[in-house]
């Protein structure tokens, strides 16, 4: 049964973002799969469940609730790249630091460094676009 108000994206064997929004306006969220369609409810493959019409959790406070968004949502996009970058830039923030200590000097060292370095990059390029480099 589909209201015609309602998205597309809300059909059972979907998988979706449950969306948080932090005290800073920051989005987080987890993936879960549409299991089960009620007249009233999304139920998720984790047990969850949401509010057909306004998409937030059973139980919850409509404004502060945990929401459903579908993946590509620009803001769970958003959230996803600025995921994929910050591990990024905290591996080469850790690999530098190693450096400067003197922890990794050799050649070798810092040819496995940049190897590392390297396949964050790809791994954060295929979660953000979904191809491989």
């Amino acid at each position: 049964m589909t209201d015609m108000s309602e998205p597309n994206w809300i059909r059972e064997g979907e998988k979706v973002a449950i969306t948080r929004y932090g005290y800073s306006g920051n989005i987080s969220y987890t993936t879960a799969t549409i299991k089960k369609l009620t007249k009233t409810q999304i139920v998720l493959d984790n047990e969850q469940r949401f509010n057909r019409q306004y998409l937030t959790l059973v139980g919850g406070s409509r404004y502060s609730a945990p929401t459903l968004k579908p993946l590509t949502d620009p803001a769970v996009i958003a959230a996803n790249t600025a995921h994929q970058f910050s591990a990024v830039t905290r591996l080469v923030d850790d690999l530098a630091r190693e450096y400067r200590n003197g922890r990794r000097t050799g050649e070798a060292e810092i040819v496995t460094m940049l190897d590392e370095i390297e396949q964050a990059v790809r791994a954060a390029r295929k979660a953000i676009t979904g191809k491989e480099a």
